[in-house]
């Protein structure tokens, strides 16, 4: 991450190493003033004890003794020279103190020099400072105050209900880990609204459907009662007609109270199975049995399972999954054609699929087929149930620890199975491979 503290810590780094490098040159040309300052004043000093050396008629040289180590060393010399005779010329002494002038005069010309560059530097180096915090500023607005304040204007947004802005691809700094952790806020909340909406749809398609479902057999029981009522008692057969039509849409009324509860067992989480090793070859024979007797269309059936198992299942819920799936197959297969369960074993878990020879689902609708409330096939087909019979199975399978799914090529048929992972050999086929 390109950290912004570390970017604007790393300018204020570099300002202040120049303002450093400024200040100490700054420091060292006021420490050349001051040694011209003092230069200077020795050289004058020098000139107006010569003055009074001539004065006193070049008696006492006292004063001029303590002027000693001069720079350059010419000026020493000469002034060695001058003390060394008794008594100099005019000539001499005029041409040193002029010498002394033009050496003053030098110094003054350095002193002004170092002034100005004293004063350019301190010009440079606030220039440089202010400078410094006006790009400083301009970075914190453009990398903070900008983004920010764009940001809040998103929230402001979202508050109010309003989700046409883009999601930006954020930079990678602090303020962009801000803005993606609102991105995924913000898709958060709008995965939820949608999945809300969708729960909203389902659960009106889900009260329609229930309406639907639960007038049709009780409108069938109340049929059949009244007309029982008004058949004379020695017409045995049509009692019996109508007699067997209300327990059929009796058992269709508890499948469907059935489904709903095991539909809020499953939304609560609290599903029950009650697991015992049970063979699996019967209960698959008896749910083919029972579909045989009940379903309407000329199909024919067929178990494929070379071997027998024990399976450490719930046997009423294993049974209601493989009808569900059974039941499922027979609504969208054609006349005369075969639905096949399958056992088989495959990457050390078993393999328990139901075929049939209908027109296949599509890609589309096999992506929602386990959803609650979805109902496939033509508007007939789709009035047969819930939508809650695959949603429930996929429950149970997973309960088991299996997995469900679907593999259907549309116009060639669909195969849905599930997996069972707690299985073993019958001990009767064990004990005949052993012998």
């Amino acid at each position: 991450m390109k950290s912004l503290q570390k970017q604007n810590l790393f300018l204020i780094f570099i300002t202040l190493c120049c303002c450093y490098a400024m200040a100490y040159f700054v420091f060292s040309q006021h420490q050349k003033i001051q040694l011209t300052d003092q230069l200077l004043t020795k050289s004058q000093n020098l000139s107006v004890a010569m003055l009074e050396w001539q004065s006193s008629g070049f008696k006492n040289k006292n004063n001029l003794k303590e002027f000693k180590e001069l720079q350059p060393e010419m000026r020493q010399k000469n002034l060695n020279t001058l003390i060394s005779h008794g008594r100099p010329s005019k000539k001499a002494l005029v041409e040193f103190i002029k010498n002394e002038k033009a050496y003053q005069d030098y110094l003054n010309t350095n002193k002004k020099t170092y002034a100005d560059k004293t004063v350019m530097s301190i010009t440079g180096l606030l220039l440089l400072i202010t400078l410094s915090c006006i790009v400083l500023m301009l970075r914190i607005k453009t990398q903070v105050f900008v983004p920010l304040k764009n940001l809040t204007d998103k929230m402001h947004g979202f508050l109010n209900n309003n989700y046409s802005f883009q999601f930006a691809v954020p930079k990678n700094n602090e303020v962009g880990l801000v803005e993606k952790k609102f991105n995924e806020m913000a898709q958060t909340v709008l995965h939820q609204f949608k999945r809300l909406r969708t729960l909203d749809n389902a659960k009106s398609e889900f009260i329609s459907i229930t309406s639907h479902e639960l007038r049709t057999p009780l409108t069938a029981i109340s049929g059949s009662l009244s007309l029982l009522k008004k058949i004379p008692a020695t017409d045995t057969e049509k009692q019996q007609k109508f007699i067997n039509m209300a327990e059929l849409e009796t058992f269709r009324l508890i499948r469907l109270v059935n489904d709903f509860l095991d539909l809020a067992k499953i939304e609560s989480h609290q599903l029950p199975l009650e697991k015992s090793w049970q063979s699996l070859k019967p209960i698959i024979q008896n749910c083919i049995s029972n579909i045989e007797s009940a379903q309407k269309k000329s199909l024919n059936f067929e178990l494929q399972c070379e071997e027998d198992y024990d399976v450490h299942v719930d046997p009423d819920r294993l049974q209601q999954v493989i009808t569900n799936l059974t039941s499922n197959a027979i609504k969208f297969a054609p006349e005369n054609s075969t639905v096949t369960i399958k056992v088989a074993l495959e990457n050390k878990n078993l393999y328990i699929s139901v075929i049939d020879q209908g027109q296949g689902i599509s890609i589309e609708d096999q992506s929602r087929i386990f959803d609650k409330f979805t109902q496939l096939g033509d508007a007939h087909s789709a009035k047969q149930g819930t939508g809650l019979g695959l949603a429930i199975t996929k429950a149970i399978i997973e309960e088991h620890g299996g997995r469900i799914g679907i593999h259907s090529v549309p116009g060639e048929g669909t195969e849905f199975y599930f997996t069972i992972t707690e299985f073993r050999l019958t001990e009767v086929y064990q004990n005949n491979k052993v012998a």
